[in-house]
């Protein structure tokens, strides 16, 4: 098999500049991800705990496990 290294580095390089598209990407939407310690955690009181916190770049809101917020803007 002549030649499959070269086409398995190239590959590699094509994951990495998608890699590096999509980081790039991110960085730029400024993403934030937290999580709230609530026991019980229902999605009403999370959404508003993640309103207050984050304002105006709240996305959403979920609960995990029932004890705690994930908040997502």
């Amino acid at each position: 098999m002549k030649g499959s290294g070269r086409r398995g580095s190239f590959m590699a390089v094509e994951i990495l500049l998608v890699f590096l598209v999509f980081m790039a990407a991110n960085a730029i939407t400024g993403e934030a991800v937290f999580g709230i310690d609530m026991n019980p955690c229902t999605l009403t009181t999370c959404t508003e705990a993640c309103k207050n916190v984050m304002g105006e770049k709240f996305d959403s809101a979920s609960c995990y496990q029932g004890i705690i917020c994930m908040c997502f803007g």
